[in-house]
């Protein structure tokens, strides 16, 4: 009998969880430019499954085979404070029967997709734009270690008296 009685509350719990998870609006800040934000977020929900369908926000799709599924609306927009873009993953309509989203683990789990497969692309935009600034600007090889730095400039002496020291 306890044991029922915990399992209801369990599944009373992870109710709650998953219709306040789907509700929630996700956002990622990424260093990924606009169109390029928009072309990650248009790869994951494009293709076969998702019809494009009018919503609230720049990007909205409905999967094709879910009956009464929830609209994923997603919004970029440049981020004014530094380079890159806010993304904000939303649902634009959805149905609700008692008091309850329909099929909330389902928008719970694209939003969540949508966040992450963003921040692994803008991951490997940062990677590749490291490897980038790393590599070495002249042709050639590498100074091996203990050879004289190229720098012709004067020694740079710290002189303790200087101003700012």
């Amino acid at each position: 009998m306890y044991v029922a009685i915990a399992l209801v509350g369990l599944f009373l719990v992870w109710a709650v969880a998953v219709q306040v998870g789907a509700r929630r609006q996700e956002v990622a800040v990424v260093s990924l430019s606009g169109p390029e934000a928009q072309a990650v977020v248009q790869s994951v929900l494009g293709g076969k499954r998702f019809q494009w369908v009018e919503g609230p926000g720049q990007v909205n799709a409905k999967p094709r085979l879910k009956w009464r599924a929830p609209t994923i609306s997603v919004d970029v927009e440049p981020r004014t404070d530094a380079y890159g873009s806010r993304i904000e993953i939303w649902l634009g309509a959805f149905r609700v029967q008692a008091g309850l989203i329909q099929q909330p683990n389902y928008a719970w789990r694209m939003k969540r997709k949508v966040r992450r497969r963003l921040e692994a692309a803008d991951a490997q935009a940062l990677e590749q734009a490291a490897a980038g600034a790393s590599a070495p600007s002249a042709p050639g090889p590498a100074p091996a270690p203990g050879v004289a730095s190229p720098y012709s400039g004067p020694p740079v002496q710290n002189d303790p008296g200087a101003e700012g020291w």
